[in-house]
This record gives C-alpha cells, sequence and structure tokens, in this order.
C-alpha cells in the first residue's frame, strides 16, 4: 500500500455503499452525494464518469468540473505526478 499526503487543509474520504447515496451533516448541514467514484480520482474525464455512473453527458461534465474546483491542491498533486510519470 503507497499512501500520499497532500497539502492542505482538508481530508478527502472515498466512500462506497450498496445504495449508492451517501448523506453526510457536517456543521449542521447535509449534503447527499453519490459513491465516490474512482474514474474523477485517477484523472478520468466526464466520459468515464459517464459510463461509472447514471449521469448523462452534461451531468457527468458538470460534476467533472465540480470534483476538480473542489480539489485545486488533489489536482495539482495529480498534475505533478503525471509530469513525472512523463519525464
Amino acid at each position: 500500500m503507497k499512501i500520499d499526503t497532500l497539502e492542505g487543509k482538508h481530508s478527502v474520504y472515498c466512500v462506497q455503499v450498496p445504495s449508492g447515496r451517501i448523506m453526510v451533516r457536517y456543521r449542521g448541514k447535509v449534503s447527499i452525494q453519490h459513491n465516490c467514484n474512482f474514474a474523477l480520482l485517477y484523472k478520468g474525464d466526464a466520459n468515464a464518469l459517464m459510463r461509472a455512473s447514471t449521469l448523462n453527458y452534461a451531468e457527468a461534465l458538470d460534476s467533472y468540473h465540480k470534483w476538480w474546483a473542489a480539489v485545486p491542491n488533489y489536482k495539482r498533486w495529480c498534475d505533478q505526478k503525471e509530469l513525472e510519470i512523463k519525464g
């Protein structure tokens, strides 16, 4: 197992449940989300997200952009690792 640390103050968790829906309450606010999607965690695109979910392309594209906007430190880290791999 390899664990990498991202700079930032937020924790990121990936959750999978049989129903596919996760309800979280944080600071008095409720959020209902879908299962974590590894397609985005591993730099997949909106098409990969669409294939791995019940979203249509427009919904998948919107989710894709929102995901990366919500985790800018992770995106920078992924981009850096991608450059390291390409050499």
